[in-house]
């Protein structure tokens, strides 16, 4: 049996693993997730590592930025198995110039409730509620005129599996958040209906998927 070769590196992979691990760290956040994955696949330990703490800082700074206590905010995703999706994970997925208005997460059913308390302790009060009323007649499909009889929403049971949408807002600072509520007990479910699977990403507790 033929033993594996070692990858044949690049000048450039070299020189980026000959670097101070701050400087490494720095250069890895420029990249998108898709190039992150490739540069761990040459087989170094240390550079694994660093990817990850250089994803798992970036999502750090992205909640310190809508004023979330990082890792208050990683354990109450833990214990209520709560996902971020939206712009907020899109740019640090892609690198691109997606702009962050509002961070926007996604709960299960029965998980809204202690998610609400714990951003009222982050300084957060619900501003709005809505309530996204089910019915053969209230789903997208047949709003859009197409057939809604053998329609995946109705087969679900849900207006595009989202049962409510909350809107947090900071009592001092006023920027805002989204808590979407799953009209099931997964918090993917309403991911599944995104438009565009550009969009289907998400991070959770364990990490970010994409």
């Amino acid at each position: 049996m033929s033993q594996s070769q070692p990858f044949d590196l690049t000048p450039e992979a070299s020189a980026l693993l000959s670097l101070p691990d701050n400087f490494r760290i720095a250069i890895i956040k420029t990249l998108s997730l898709t190039d992150v994955k490739k540069l761990t696949r040459i087989g170094s330990r240390s550079l694994r590592r660093l990817a990850g703490r250089a994803l798992k800082d970036q999502v750090n700074d992205l909640f310190r930025s809508s004023s979330l206590d990082p890792e208050a905010t990683f354990q109450m995703m833990d214990n209520t198995d709560t996902v971020l999706s939206g712009s907020g994970p899109l740019k640090i997925i892609t690198q691109g110039d997606w702009h962050n208005n509002d961070l926007d997460f996604y709960t299960g059913k029965s998980s809204s409730d202690p998610v609400i308390q714990f951003f009222q302790q982050q300084g957060f009060q619900v501003v709005t509620i809505v309530d996204l009323e089910y019915g053969p007649d209230l789903t997208p499909s047949s709003q859009n005129g197409l057939s809604p009889a053998n329609s995946v929403q109705e087969r679900v049971g849900g207006n595009y599996c989202i049962d409510k949408v909350f809107t947090l807002e900071h009592s001092v600072l006023k920027n805002k958040l989204n808590l979407i509520e799953s009209a099931s007990e997964s918090p993917l479910a309403p991911i599944a209906f995104f438009h565009s699977t550009l969009v289907m990403n998400f991070i959770s507790a364990d990490g970010v998927d994409s």
